[in-house]
């Protein structure tokens, strides 16, 4: 789209305000910001257009305080039997899930920074404790290890076979989460074991009539994460989905940073 398609765009979103300024900027700042957008329209699913028609729908609903899951009932599962760690019950579901771990690759979503916790960093990089500072990354990755080695004790798997670890990153994550990882020579994992799928980043809303937010340092509008769901279509849309299906895997265990 061209600057005056952008302007239409815009103003069909309700952003007046950012027409204003976007006509008094520079035009090498134009052309940045169209850039942008047009690039954005490609991610937001539906266009960005749809995304922000999106938005309002759900920000006038929250508003309302109208709950999507209104006319579902929440019923406490009380046939669900209680296991306790080290009883016979407990071990017996233990082999039931280590025989499957052949079977599993591990998901890590870890597209957001540690910002409000008071940290600049990567929050997989945040210490787990004060006695060996082990960071939270060291901490999966030797679990994982860990799974890998027992594995190979009791079932006939190659010496070379290992538990695919994919990582799900953003634009505020992935190069320093690559980097960290490198530094620290993957905390002892293969170099293809590790597999990074990085999350798009869309536009910040700044209210609940949805206008958009822009950057304080540039003329661009302000992007975030889009948050943890973009998991499962990133898996499918990079081909892993595929992959891992034809290599025999039938689980996905999935987790969180430091959640």
């Amino acid at each position: 789209m061209e600057l005056e398609n952008i302007i239409k765009l815009l103003e069909e979103m309700g952003q007046e305000d950012i027409v204003s300024k976007l006509k008094k900027v520079s035009k090498e700042e134009q052309n940045d910001f169209v850039n942008q957008i047009n690039e954005l329209d490609k991610v937001c699913q539906g266009g960005i257009k749809d995304y922000i028609k999106r938005a309002k729908v759900l920000l006038a609903n929250s508003a309302k305080k109208m709950n999507s899951f209104h006319d579902y009932k929440i019923e406490v599962p009380y046939d669900i039997p209680h296991i306790k760690v080290g009883d016979d019950e407990f071990y017996e579901l233990e082999k039931l899930g280590f025989n499957e771990l052949k079977n599993s690759v591990f998901v890590l979503v870890a597209g957001g920074l540690g910002e409000r916790l008071g940290y600049d960093g990567i929050k997989i990089s945040l210490q787990t404790e004060l006695l060996t500072l082990r960071p939270y990354i060291q901490l999966y990755i030797e679990s994982i290890k860990a799974y890998e080695d027992r594995v190979k004790k009791v079932e006939k798997v190659s010496s070379e076979w290992y538990i695919p670890f994919c990582i799900m990153t953003s634009g505020d994550t992935h190069d320093k989460t690559k980097a960290f990882l490198e530094k620290n020579s993957n905390f002892g994992m293969k170099k293809d074991q590790i597999i990074l799928i990085k999350q798009n980043k869309l536009p910040a809303i700044l209210d609940n009539d949805c206008h958009l937010a822009l950057r304080k340092d540039k003329f661009l509008l302000l992007t975030k994460p889009h948050g943890h769901g973009d998991v499962h279509y990133l898996i499918y849309q990079s081909g892993l989905a595929q992959k891992w299906i034809n290599e025999g895997k039938k689980y996905m265990i999935q987790f969180m940073d430091t959640n």
